[in-house]
């Protein structure tokens, strides 16, 4: 019989009762996996906060750093900052750091910071951290809702993720966001399980949670809706439907100021963040369009999903549909937000993160189905070793990914040991040109360009450049020649590189080893490259951050 409800009560068996019915029960109790489970995908967030520091190697985490130490400064919870805006990072991170400073060292945390900038960006870090292990649980609640054994399987997929894993590492507003995702899907689902005003306001204060971390967190508003009108077109329930959409928007606004009232007070900072960071000209991060985007997100994630996890995906979304699931319906946060996300100008890499909670939700259901799939396809003797084989590659996939990426949080930065050797012979800001993401800029973008002039046919060191007397060295970073290198858009930039190596002389260069651990969506092949990089990483045989190229200017280029 189809089910068309969704809820739960006394004439109408709930979706979740139906697909608890088809499955068997664990062998040990689904909490003993859990506990597993969480343990490990907690290691794998912790294990290498510390990354790069001293050095600030990461270009976004000053803002909550700073953010956080500047409200200290000012006796204030009203953040000053509104880029993205970072509030939720920013007021949890300003907490730590009072507490850090004066149950630490008996003082106002600014006047540490002063001091010893580096426990304050592991603290930053820490705090994401812990946000990311907060998914775990998020996530076996809400594969609960269907059966305890998917509710261990979603807890899994999250748990050992690599983007989630190396975003956890980083003090900026994507983790987080996906944790108020996580928060306004479970809210969601018991919306429709039981449409009371808890849920309902539980979810927007989510969205909210969200929307503070960063403003795309409100395209999780379109779920909430969708909820509501769902389950009230299920119910025959208009009025109720009405006066749901009726406050849904209020109470988003109303738990946005209460959270964060300076997005209010100050608009117009808002307002202008809005409509400048949405803008083309971003190096390497721009100029695909909406198509273009839409699939660069969808092939970044392709690449960590591999292909079984993406074919579980889709037997779960066939078996949430087939039976009329509807107390699923908010798995499609991931969607609205690829669609919303994609809208955008510019392109990143981990404003993907949010978009993946789809496939990480619906694989667990295709893989607590794959045995009855099979068994159905007339493949009864195989069906439970094959299923347990393919669960098992897919997890194994991830965790090798997951522990591949450690390796490139734990091993020596190639910025941190070239400064080392810059420091003992001389070099320094002051005789050396230098780009972006080198030892002497090792957190910033910054191009080179403008300090250099041809003059016939060779390169010289400009003399508008205060430097000129004095510049001895160039040193470059594969963090910024690698985005002009990519696009044949950058001709001149990338004749430039040609020509400082033919021109210049390479005194050192800094190779990096970890770009060996490239992912590939086939899984076994994917988790030998990774074990076989993990291996290298254990026995010191790798090197992080960007490649690093020291250069001597030659006499006839100097000023």
């Amino acid at each position: 019989m189809p089910i068309t409800t969704g809820r739960r009560d006394a004439t109408d068996a709930p979706a979740s009762a139906r697909i608890r019915s088809r499955l068997p029960r664990f062998t040990l109790n689904p909490w003993f996996w859990f506990v597993i489970v969480l343990a490990g995908g907690s290691v794998l967030r912790l294990v290498g906060l510390g990354w790069g520091l001293p050095l600030q190697l990461h270009p976004d985490e000053w803002v909550v750093v700073r953010g956080a130490i500047d409200m200290a400064e000012r006796n204030s919870f009203e953040p000053a900052a509104f880029s993205r805006p970072d509030h939720l990072e920013i007021q949890l991170t300003y907490f730590a750091y009072m507490l850090y400073g004066y149950l630490v060292h008996g003082a106002p945390p600014e006047l540490v910071y002063a001091d010893d900038q580096a426990p304050f960006y592991l603290i930053a870090r820490a705090v994401i951290a812990v946000l990311g292990i907060l998914c775990i649980p998020l996530g076996m609640m809400i594969g609960r809702r269907l059966s305890p054994r998917i509710g261990v399987l979603t807890a899994a997929t999250i748990a050992f993720f690599p983007p989630l894993i190396s975003n956890s590492h980083y003090a900026t507003p994507d983790v987080p966001l996906v944790l108020a995702g996580l928060i306004v899907v479970y809210a969601c689902m018991r919306y429709m399980e039981s449409p009371r005003w808890v849920w309902l306001l539980s979810a927007c204060a989510a969205v909210a949670v969200g929307f503070i971390a960063k403003y795309p967190g409100a395209l999780a508003g379109v779920i909430v809706a969708a909820c509501v009108i769902v389950a009230g077109l299920r119910d025959h329930a208009g009025r109720r439907t009405v006066a749901h959409l009726l406050v849904a928007p209020v109470a988003f606004l109303v738990c946005v100021f209460v959270l964060s009232p300076v997005l209010f007070t100050n608009f117009t900072a808002v307002r202008e963040q809005l409509v400048g960071q949405n803008s083309t000209g971003h190096l390497g991060a721009d100029g695909l369009g909406f198509f273009g985007n839409l699939g660069f997100y969808a092939d970044d994630g392709f690449q960590y999903f591999g292909v079984l996890m993406t074919l579980l995906a889709l037997l779960g979304a066939w078996c949430l549909v087939t039976q009329r699931v509807l107390i699923a319906l908010p798995y499609l946060i991931g969607v609205v937000m690829w669609l919303g996300i994609s809208v955008l100008t510019l392109h990143w890499n981990r404003w993907g993160l949010p978009m993946y909670t789809t496939v990480l939700l619906l694989a667990p259901v295709g893989m607590a189905h794959l045995a009855d799939a099979l068994r159905a396809a007339r493949l009864r003797r195989v069906a439970a070793p094959v299923a347990a084989t393919v669960v098992g590659i897919v997890l194994a996939n991830q965790i090798a990914t997951s522990a591949a990426a450690l390796v490139g949080f734990t091993a020596p930065d190639n910025r941190a040991e070239a400064l080392k050797y810059f420091e003992a012979n001389g070099i320094t800001q002051d005789n050396t040109v230098y780009e972006g993401y080198t030892p002497l800029l090792p957190g910033a973008p910054w191009p080179i360009f403008d300090s250099f002039e041809t003059v016939d046919g060779r390169l010289r060191v400009s003399a508008d450049d205060e430097r000129a007397p004095r510049a001895r060295y160039v040193v470059t970073s594969s963090g910024m020649y690698g985005r002009y290198l990519r696009e044949a858009r950058y001709a001149r930039e990338q004749e430039f590189y040609e020509q400082l190596d033919e021109q210049f002389v390479e005194v050192r260069r800094w190779s990096s080893s970890n770009i060996d651990a490239a992912v590939t969506p086939l899984e076994p092949l994917n988790v030998v490259r990774q074990l076989r990089h993990v291996a290298r990483g254990v026995a010191g045989d790798v090197t992080a951050g960007p490649t690093i190229v020291l250069y001597e200017i030659p006499d006839p280029a100097r000023r």
